[in-house]
């Protein structure tokens, strides 16, 4: 993979498309021969997904065509979230990944890609590289994401829930066999049972109704703190500054930053910068490879158009050039990491793809 190599000077321009297609052919190559984890039951998670997209994707299919383009990035994002549970987890029930219209091998590509994104930002945001620096920058005008909305929703609706489950034990009769004498002695009269059920049937209509609001509730928020945290200065606070819970403590880790000078009050730890990274959904990992790429093209600019005016010089003494001389420049650039593409492009006239490769070997 081409990148700054532990701080050596970067002679060409990092595409984020560039990078992201060169893991995605590795992922296809690592995921060969290989099986993905197959269940029998059912994700809970990935089942209320798999209802949201559809539900969704029936209620767009109804709107004007150009009412539908409005909706569909919500679409793909409950897709990612269903995936994404797959991917975690590296395992997968059949039905569920048919249900979303992708097969083994598309979960096994995103299981791989994944773990190569992870990789390659780990490796980039080392604290000795000029990414962290970069990082440290953007972070200054970031700011720590607000859960306490969806906290609290969640809270809610696990509460309607347990009472949701109350209702139905009692309209099927699984409560005990209530008392028949108060504790003076009198018979208790209770409210007919024909009257009790349409109670019930009633109080659970409610229920239900606002069960469902709440999950929207919850959606909007989840969707408000997404694009809130898909903001550059947002996503670098998150991942160098953001509170941060270890997974094998209940004790969180609080890390005080001043953004007037760009200082941490204390240290960076890298554990729990790793342990961010690693947890990032494949949507944020992908801006990293973004943010990553523009850090480095800036830090090394100066490198960069210095290579840039040498190859712009080389291209137009080509027709001069000799055999040897074309394979020495070849070289040259895979010794730098460049790929062929990326060497036929700066090279030029003359070096053509298919010459590229026939003189790199």
């Amino acid at each position: 993979m081409t990148t700054t190599i532990l701080g050596k000077p970067l002679t060409h321009k990092l595409f984020a498309a560039q990078v992201i297609k060169e893991l995605e052919n590795e992922a296809r190559e690592k995921m060969k021969g290989k099986k993905l984890t197959m269940i029998d039951e059912a994700d809970e998670y990935v089942t209320q997904k798999i209802i949201e997209y559809n539900r969704l994707n029936r209620w767009i299919y109804e709107k004007e065509e150009m009412d539908q383009e409005r909706f569909l990035p919500i679409l793909k994002r409950i897709k990612s979230e269903a995936v994404g549970e797959m991917v975690d987890r590296q395992a997968a029930n059949e039905s569920q990944v048919r249900q979303l219209g992708m097969t083994e091998d598309d979960i096994l590509f995103e299981i791989e890609l994944k773990q190569l994104l992870i990789d390659w930002v780990e490796l980039e945001l080392d604290e000795s590289l000029p990414a962290r620096q970069g990082l440290r920058d953007a972070a200054i005008g970031g700011e720590r994401m607000n859960y306490s909305k969806l906290i609290a929703l969640e809270d809610k609706l696990k509460s309607i829930r347990d009472h949701e489950k109350h209702l139905l034990d009692i309209g099927f009769n699984r409560i005990p066999e209530r008392e028949k004498y108060d504790k003076y002695g009198y018979k208790i009269e209770y409210q007919p049972e024909e009257n009790r059920s349409q109670d019930i049937s009633e109080e659970l209509k409610e229920v239900i109704i606002h069960r469902i609001q709440i999950k929207r509730e919850i959606s909007d928020e989840k969707w408000r703190i997404s694009e809130e945290k898909s903001k550059v200065p947002n996503l670098c606070y998150y991942i160098l500054y953001d509170e941060y819970r270890r997974p094998d403590s209940n004790k969180a880790v609080r890390v005080v930053y001043d953004p007037t000078n760009s200082n941490v009050i204390g240290f960076e730890e890298n554990e729990r910068v790793n342990y961010r990274i690693q947890h990032l959904s494949k949507h944020y990992l992908t801006i990293m490879v973004g943010v990553i790429c523009k850090i480095n093209n800036e830090y090394f600019k100066d490198d960069i158009e210095t290579n840039r005016k040498t190859l712009k010089k080389m291209n137009r003494q080509t027709k001069k050039i000799s055999i040897p001389e074309k394979r020495e420049l070849i070289l040259m650039g895979k010794s730098e990491g460049l790929t062929n593409e990326q060497i036929s492009k700066q090279l030029g006239k003359g070096f053509k793809l298919r010459t590229v490769e026939r003189y790199s070997k």
